[in-house]
């Protein structure tokens, strides 16, 4: 990508290894996709070029399933009906 039109893709002269970091960092700082991409210079047979990649969604938006497990059953209270249902603590 040559440093005048870098959205395009048009290929214009071979970038220097320092022209296509600084480009690079340009993008990275207020392309509208620096948000979902990336852009790192690349050896090329001419020189240098950049190249737009992909970055994977981040790891914050992924979220665990989280289970309860399933709880064993009360057991029966083994007081009786009156020791229950009574309004002392002496039971």
């Amino acid at each position: 990508m040559s440093p005048s039109d870098p959205v395009s893709g048009h290929r214009g002269a071979p970038l220097t290894k320092e022209a296509a970091e600084a480009l690079c960092a340009r993008l990275a700082a207020s392309h509208e996709d620096r948000e979902t991409h990336q852009w790192l210079p690349r050896r090329t047979e001419e020189g240098w070029e950049v190249v737009k990649v992909a970055l994977p969604p981040p790891a914050d938006t992924l979220k665990a399933e989280i289970r309860a497990d399933e709880r064993p059953e009360t057991p029966d209270d083994p007081r009786t009906s009156q020791q229950r249902n009574a309004p002392y603590p002496a039971g």
